[in-house]
């Protein structure tokens, strides 16, 4: 394992970290091991097969033992990951009830076969004289650690790029201020472990990184899931990607939202390889040692209102905690559209017979990254603009459920307690 004593340059988003110092070095996080009951690897396998490397996932019985794992420290952490197997993985959260025994995760559709009931049963339930869970959101509870993954897209736009670790924590800063500072946790992805023959890395490119921090507040991942992606929006970190199909878009930002989850699996087990590729042994780098743990604010009233001043979108929030918008701005004929090429009106652009063009937004004065474009549709066109994921229709105000938001399914209610039903 490295460690890398290199501190972030003072800046005055530092005290956000600062007075957790003490915490973070003293308090205990959890994680949750789980080993496939089957042996068979948890993650992907490669394979070199007519000079060309593939990787394949291997059909998941979702069957796991699964052990309570406390890590006082990221060095302990370090230790425990570089521990794991191909067969391991981590739960994000722990299971409160289990403790630190030993204990089975069963799929929903087999644990209920097992005790002979139709609907999903959560709980700790004894079968065989094995403590058994379904691995189900309500089982577990938060471990005290963020996970940020840096999965780099080829979708990504320029300006979100970032090459050092340093750098992309600075932009970072943006989402969660002090974030910088905080002591970190950082390592390869898996598929970087990857090794030909000759010992060089299987796959070019920059690889992606995973990094862990400590938390100073007692905050559920649901709830981190939501405060980063309405952070996200407000700050211009968001940009839409299509999926493999290039059909269905797809909301993505810097850092993948997706695993912010009590139950979620986190593949950070070395792969499995077949002979002859090779697997290396993971590179471990803690920064900013002793920087402290990092704050993520429950409410962030102040991020949704700054989107919706900024967009001119009234973001309003449902009794569901869900939320939707609608946009005020209006797409006309004469709205003028800065292109590559220059400026243009919307009729001059319906006129010209052009296809999908990528603009700057029309309703952001201060956006320079042009992430925004307009397309056409069957009865005219609209403009998407991707950093803050509002669509706008041509003469018309966009309703309600058009509103192609972040925020709408990752609302809490109890975390969003403090905003009012309509921001000004």
């Amino acid at each position: 394992m490295t460690q890398s004593y290199s501190n972030a340059a003072t800046n005055s988003n530092q005290k956000a970290v600062s007075n957790q110092k003490d915490t973070a070095q003293t308090s205990t996080c959890y994680l949750t091991v789980c080993t496939r009951i089957d042996g068979k690897p948890a993650g992907k396998t490669y394979t070199l097969a007519n000079g060309e490397v593939t990787k394949e996932v291997a059909g998941h019985s979702g069957r796991y033992t699964a052990l309570r794992h406390r890590v006082a420290s990221l060095s302990e952490l370090s230790t425990l990951l570089a521990s794991l197997t191909p067969a391991q993985t981590l739960i994000y959260g722990h299971c409160v009830e289990c403790g630190d025994l030993p204990y089975q995760i069963l799929p929903d559709k087999t644990l209920r076969e097992r005790l002979n009931v139709g609907k999903r049963q959560l709980g700790v339930h004894h079968i065989n004289g094995k403590t058994t869970i379904g691995r189900f959101k309500e089982n577990f509870t938060s471990g005290g650690l963020l996970f940020v993954d840096r999965d780099r897209q080829p979708s990504m736009p320029a300006q979100l790029e970032t090459a050092s670790d340093d750098d992309f924590f600075a932009q970072l800063e943006r989402l969660v201020p002090g974030i910088s500072s905080a002591e970190r946790l950082a390592y390869s992805s898996s598929s970087s472990r990857v090794l030909l023959p000759d010992g060089l890395p299987a796959f070019n490119g920059t690889p992606s990184r995973h990094y862990w921090l400590r938390l100073a507040t007692d905050i559920d991942q649901d709830s981190i899931r939501l405060a980063l992606t309405v952070a996200a929006g407000a700050a211009d970190l968001m940009f839409t990607a299509t999926d493999k199909h290039g059909k269905k878009r797809l909301n993505r930002t810097v850092l993948d939202l997706s695993v912010y989850s009590t139950e979620r699996e986190i593949f950070d087990s070395p792969p499995a390889v077949n002979a002859p590729l090779q697997c290396a042994k993971g590179d471990y780098q803690i920064s900013n040692l002793g920087g402290g743990s990092v704050i993520i604010e429950p409410a962030w009233a102040g991020a949704i209102q700054s989107h919706a001043k900024r967009t001119k979108t009234t973001i309003t929030r449902s009794g569901a905690g869900s939320f939707t918008g609608r946009v005020d701005n209006v797409l006309t004929l004469q709205t003028e559209l800065e292109t590559a090429n220059g400026i243009i009106t919307v009729k001059q652009w319906l006129d010209s017979g052009q296809q999908k063009t990528r603009i700057q937004s029309p309703f952001r004065i201060e956006s320079k990254s042009f992430a925004a474009f307009i397309d056409r549709t069957e009865i005219g066109c609209f403009v998407f603009d991707s950093g803050t994921n509002e669509t706008y229709f041509l003469e018309k105000e966009a309703p309600a459920d058009d509103f192609k938001t972040c925020f709408e399914s990752l609302a809490s209610v109890s975390v969003l307690s403090t905003i009012t039903d309509s921001a000004p």
